[in-house]
């Protein structure tokens, strides 16, 4: 009768160091498998993150008209409940920089019942668009701003807008105004249309050329070539268009943006994302 014979020691040995290197791999498998989900969790709460943050941007945009002064500027930061996920709470700062917009001038009726009027201009220190004061209109006896246009027809892409005589020049125009009433007032701007200018001389004689004056202040969601809704500006032309920007899909200014994504708990930017958009 055959005794049953055992394991040898090198047997054993061997057999062991190969159960080792299994459990060995599993784990860092399964620790890679952990790791490659939380990844996939983080990567997608930033994805949500950002477009929460995008649409926010958006929203703020189509709200604020108080920057035209600033080729760089700020929008306020993204805080609250809806950036919290677990245990981390974040935040999202914004900074925006006008590359291009299509507004000749931009005026503001104010508190003072007088008219402030800013013109485009190329911000070369930023490589970008702003506004900048041009001058203050006070209305006449009768509560009257008048408001001519001119259009140089022979040298160059020039236009002139006079406010009560004064000309403000401007390169390139696109023959369009901003308009924001900043103060209830029953002033009238009264625009008698475009004119045509011979190499720098001002004439009577009209030009075909449309003049848009866009306002959220305006309730109409098409060109409209009567008097103003909000009753502050006077016109026979049928070239004159008031526009609401408010219910208006076009967008006049071009921006680049940074979007930066802070996790608060660890004071650490978690991602940072650049983009150009309308608004």
């Amino acid at each position: 009768m055959m005794k049953s014979k055992g394991f040898t020691l090198i047997e054993v040995i061997v057999a062991v160091a190969i159960f080792a290197i299994i459990v060995v791999s599993l784990g860092l498998a399964f620790n890679q498998a952990i790791k490659i989900s939380s990844k996939a969790k983080q990567n997608m709460d930033v994805a949500q993150l950002i477009n929460k943050a995008v649409e926010k941007m958006y929203f703020q945009m189509g709200s604020d008209d108080t920057h035209f002064t600033e080729t760089v500027f700020s929008l306020p930061d993204y805080t609250g409940n809806e950036l919290k996920f677990g245990n981390d709470e974040y935040k999202v700062t914004y900074t925006l920089k006008r590359v291009a917009a299509d507004y000749d001038l931009i005026m503001e009726l104010g508190s003072n019942n007088a008219l402030t009027v800013y013109k485009r201009v190329y911000d070369t220190a930023n490589s970008g668009i702003r506004y900048e004061f041009a001058l203050i209109v006070i209305p006449n006896l009768n509560n009257e701003v008048a408001l001519d246009v001119y259009k140089e027809m022979n040298i160059s892409d020039v236009a002139k807008y006079c406010f009560n005589g004064v000309a403000i020049d401007i390169q390139n125009p696109t023959y369009k105004i901003y308009y924001k009433k900043s103060y209830a007032s029953n002033m009238k701007i009264k625009i008698e249309g475009i004119f045509k200018m011979q190499s720098g001389t001002l004439t009577s004689d009209y030009t075909n050329q449309i003049l848009e004056i866009w306002s959220k202040d305006f309730n109409v969601s098409v060109p409209a070539p009567t008097a103003s809704p909000t009753g502050n500006f006077i016109t026979s032309r049928p070239t004159i268009k008031f526009i609401s920007a408010v219910n208006s899909k076009y967008y006049h200014q071009l921006f680049e943006v940074k979007i930066e994504l802070w996790n608060l708990n660890k004071n650490k930017k978690v991602k940072e994302y650049k983009f150009i958009t309308r608004g």
